[in-house]
């Protein structure tokens, strides 16, 4: 009975009508069904892969990797595949809101140049990380033009331990490019390199390792991973040796394995007479003579929610067994603080909770729910007079402000910026904003000039100036 009223029920609906009207003219280059391909480029936690977009009739459909580009070589992960999904995501937000009610782009053009023509300011620029040179080209200027303003780089999982950790080994706050198709053996401490969760370089990460892996000749050796971890993942699942202990434990794991290096290396004096339980280990004297044997052509890596101080024990080792340079590369990142963010970032709660900054700018991060939860953000933001958060929906951060901008999708916007290992690359738009939204340089250039400029004019003003200043040599290899 239950289902003859369920199928008389449905019997009365049908699906909505939806009319297809042609083209008035047909485009020159479009044959319905035969699809176009662009190429164009991810931002992915600061760094860009180099992407292939596949268009039918004018929309998005496909992506893949670029196998011209070094940060995909033809490649994808999870997160570029599901960046067709997010396009299209209903729930993405669609309007400007101020105060709780809908307002407009002009609205917020209207009040920014209102706003901010008051210089004296004391404004707090909070962002996701961004390698954009045109992001970091007005950057520049808003920090120019409001001498009282900061700026703090947001990442809940980003790479401030590893840069903070090669500032106490080098002096500079570095980042780490690892070629693992130089390297014969390779010790992971809690690593999942081979993860888009682990680490953004994933893709390249196992296009390296993999190459390793093929032997084309009985005389080719395959490379050796070692994995020392926590959980079961997904590069422990490719090791070939495999340890499980604590997460804590990782820290002492390493120092047992400097200790016992020290006494054959020269450069790991600090570590001598040091132990601990793992001193003993039987993993300790297995990895101690595999990488004696292979100095030069070795290679450690460690996960990057470890503390500092073990990045910065794991690049001694790398250091002293003469990997750097070989299997690691140590290069300068020109779009990064010469600060820790982490310490900026509670020293902004702080100063809000003080009352001593009127004005909040967050771009495209949600530090409300993902900041340190004894920060208490989000109580410390209502002491700001106005809060401007650019977000691609309405979440915690953009409920707190007092502007929420909706951000355009990197498939809908102009931009620029940096590879991992440093690669230039241009994000190309395959379609119009589809709920109106602008990008983060668009953004950040109406806050600082109180105009609106498109993404195409500011990221064209970037690159005419390139080979008429140090742009082009702005990425540079420093060990």
């Amino acid at each position: 009975m239950g289902a003859s009223i369920a199928l008389a029920g449905f019997a009365s609906c049908r699906r909505p009508v939806q009319k297809i009207l042609p083209y008035a003219k047909q485009p020159e280059e479009i044959t319905p069904g035969v699809p176009l391909f662009y190429a164009s480029a991810m931002p992915f936690m600061g760094d860009l892969t180099g992407l292939v977009v596949e268009n039918h009739e004018g929309r998005p459909t496909k992506i893949e990797g670029n196998r011209l580009h070094p940060a995909s070589l033809g490649a994808t992960n999870e997160y570029n595949q599901a960046a067709i999904l997010q396009l299209y995501d209903p729930d993405r937000s669609r309007y400007v809101i101020n105060n709780g009610e809908n307002a407009s782009h002009e609205d917020f053009q209207a009040f920014c140049k209102e706003y901010f023509a008051d210089t004296g300011r004391t404004i707090a620029f909070v962002s996701e990380a961004n390698s954009s040179p045109t992001y970091n080209r007005i950057k520049a200027q808003a920090l120019d033009k409001f001498p009282a303003a900061r700026w703090v780089t947001f990442e809940p999982f980003g790479e401030d331990n590893i840069l903070e950790g090669t500032n106490i080994a080098f002096g500079q706050r570095l980042r780490p490019v690892k070629h693992f198709d130089n390297a014969s053996v390779i010790v992971s401490f809690d690593d999942n390199f081979l993860s888009a969760s682990g680490d953004p370089a994933n893709v390249r990460n196992a296009k390296l390792f993999s190459r390793g892996r093929k032997v084309t000749s009985p005389e080719d050796d395959m490379n050796r991973l070692y994995s020392v971890e926590s959980t079961f993942s997904l590069t422990g699942s490719n090791a070939d040796n495999r340890l499980r202990i604590k997460s804590s434990e990782i820290e002492l794991f390493i120092y047992a394995l400097a200790a016992r290096l020290s006494t054959n290396l020269a450069g790991l004096s600090g570590f001598s007479n040091y132990s601990n339980k793992f001193s003993g280990h039987e993993w300790i004297e297995a990895l101690a003579e595999e990488l004696l044997d292979n100095q030069g052509t070795s290679l450690l890596t460690v996960g990057r929610d470890h503390k500092p101080e073990v990045h910065a024990a794991v690049a001694a080792l790398n250091s002293a067994l003469g990997n750097t340079g070989a299997t690691v590369t140590y290069h300068q990142l020109p779009f990064i603080e010469d600060q820790n963010n982490r310490e900026a970032f509670r020293d902004l709660s702080d100063d809000l909770n003080n009352g001593t900054i009127d004005t909040v700018v967050i771009i495209g991060a949600n530090p409300v729910f993902t900041a340190p939860a004894d920060l208490n953000f989000g109580e410390a933001l209502k002491n700001a007079e106005q809060v401007i958060t650019l977000a691609d929906y309405v979440d915690e951060t953009s409920k707190a402000s007092t502007w929420h901008i909706n951000r355009a999708h990197f498939l809908e916007a102009w931009g620029d910026g940096y590879s991992y290992t440093g690669a230039r690359s241009v994000i190309q738009p395959q379609i119009e904003p589809l709920f109106g939204g602008i990008s983060e340089i668009e953004f950040l250039n109406t806050i600082v000039t109180g105009e609106e400029s498109t993404g195409y004019d500011l990221v064209r003003q970037t690159w005419q100036s390139y080979y008429s200043s140090d742009f082009q040599n702005q990425w540079e290899t420093i060990l």
